[in-house]
């Protein structure tokens, strides 16, 4: 069966949406995830709902599983800022559920599922997690591209603060996943995996490093405030350019050289990071 431990505090009419477009799709399985499943959210929270089907789907069925889901967004749960639908073959399900930080592990350990498990019969004999190295990788491309455009694609003193404050907060972000990854440690979803200080003290507790061992972008912490929904707050803290111009690319180098000093893994030399 699929592996789900049912949140007591899931969102209730979250799941109502997830089940009416399980009930219009009529797939394998629909599961509800993410902060409406785990008990987290807030009132204006995304619905993420996750469809897994018995083989590959066409465009036409992946954009009528979102119309669903946001017809029942609108009627059920209007406040929500929107209702996303993912797509997967149980076949890719099954393979990727095993991978720390995988979509797949969350949504099968956190997740609401529609369909009664023991009715489904899936094996839930997936054995301890692994690393998902196709996750680090991605970490690490995308902490170093947005450093890198920090550094050599935008004009620091006339690109508007809202986006700089954004690249800026998201090379970081990922760039304490990929090193967190990467040595086998989870990390946390949802607008709880953008706040940056969090994030920074995982990677200290999880690394067992030093209390006064610098991580890297540490005094940055107030760049959380540029990701998710935050952004769109009236009272984001003001940006030191130069300083972000000077400091966001060194600190993703350097998460760069923990990454290959602690995991072995060294992103400067793998081809997919740095094409």
């Amino acid at each position: 069966m699929v592996e789900t431990n049912i949140a007591v505090k899931h969102d209730p009419r979250a799941e109502q949406v997830a089940r009416a477009v399980h009930e219009a799709l009529n797939p394998v399985q629909t599961i509800l995830f993410g902060s409406r499943a785990r008990g987290d959210y807030r009132w204006y929270s995304d619905i993420d709902i996750f469809v897994i089907t018995g083989s590959e789907t066409e465009p036409d069925y992946r954009n009528y599983a979102k119309s669903v889901a946001e017809q029942a967004r609108q009627q059920l749960l209007p406040e929500a800022d929107r209702a996303d639908v993912i797509c997967s073959t149980l076949e890719k399900f099954l393979s990727d559920r095993p991978l720390k930080n995988n979509l797949a592990n969350h949504v099968a350990r956190d997740g609401v599922a529609i369909m009664p498990p023991d009715e489904i019969g899936y094996s839930n004999d997936y054995g301890e997690a692994a690393i998902d190295w196709n996750n680090v990788r991605t970490r690490a491309k995308d902490a170093v591209d947005n450093a890198d455009a920090i550094q050599n694609n935008v004009d620091v003193d006339r690109i508007a603060e809202k986006v700089l404050g954004h690249i800026a907060q998201q090379a970081l972000e990922h760039g304490y996943k990929a090193l967190l990854g990467a040595n086998g440690h989870e990390y946390p979803v949802s607008w709880q995996g953008h706040n940056l200080d969090g994030l920074a003290s995982l990677v200290r507790e999880r690394l067992s490093l030093a209390a006064d061992f610098p991580i890297p972008g540490q005094e940055y912490g107030y760049l959380s405030e540029f990701a998710g929904g935050a952004v769109y707050a009236d009272d984001l803290p003001l940006l030191n350019r130069q300083a972000i111009h000077r400091d966001i690319p060194a600190a993703v180098e350097r998460l760069m050289q923990l990454i290959a000093e602690t995991s072995g893994y060294d992103p400067a030399t793998d081809p997919e990071t740095t094409a």
